[in-house]
């Protein structure tokens, strides 16, 4: 069916945008003054987790991944 294209690379392009959900936390608690707070410092430390994490690991993995199966597909495979 029509959810089965590409199910790899979606899985790891949307695990890149963990980091979209502590952003969006952060920017209404600086917005609504919160900014100051205990929890905004937890959410401004896992937004930079997940970001870095997530952009800086994941998407070498799946660049990685991409460049592999291109090889195979051209014959060189690895066994």
């Amino acid at each position: 069916g029509g959810f089965q294209i590409l199910p790899f690379s979606f899985t790891w392009l949307i695990i890149g945008e963990l980091s979209t959900i502590f952003l969006n936390i952060r920017w209404a608690l600086i917005k609504t003054g919160r900014g100051n707070t205990s929890f905004f410092q937890l959410v401004q430390y896992l937004f930079a987790l997940t970001f870095f994490c997530d952009k800086g690991g994941n998407i070498r993995v799946w660049c990685a991944r991409v460049v592999s199966a291109k090889r195979c597909i051209e014959g060189h495979c690895r066994q």
